[in-house]
């Protein structure tokens, strides 16, 4: 994505904006060269399941995301629910990835 070699868009959600700024701090990033300041709009931050969920349905309803499928279903409230739920009680057992951007 970043060295622009992928023809098409993938959307990339950071779930839990305060974690991943805490643990990577994208405007040093910038700041230092690391990065350039338009990298920065190659991810968006969710802070819960409906609103990760919308900005993957964005990308895929405006074709960024990828190959149009079928569409996204719209969650309920027990799918939210499970959701939630489900993101709390991996979330001590998620140990993400940290390489370098550039």
């Amino acid at each position: 994505m970043q060295t622009r070699k992928i023809d098409r868009h993938i959307p990339v959600v950071l779930y839990g904006s305060s974690y991943w700024n805490e643990i990577i701090n994208f405007e040093a990033l910038v700041r230092h060269g690391m990065i350039d300041r338009e990298d920065l709009a190659l991810f968006q931050f969710a802070d819960d399941p409906a609103t990760a969920l919308g900005l993957l349905q964005a990308a895929h309803h405006s074709g960024t995301g990828g190959r149009r499928r079928r569409p996204l279903h719209t969650p309920n409230t027990t799918t939210l629910r499970i959701a939630r739920e489900s993101a709390h009680r991996n979330a001590t057992m998620i140990k993400p990835l940290v390489t370098p951007l550039c």
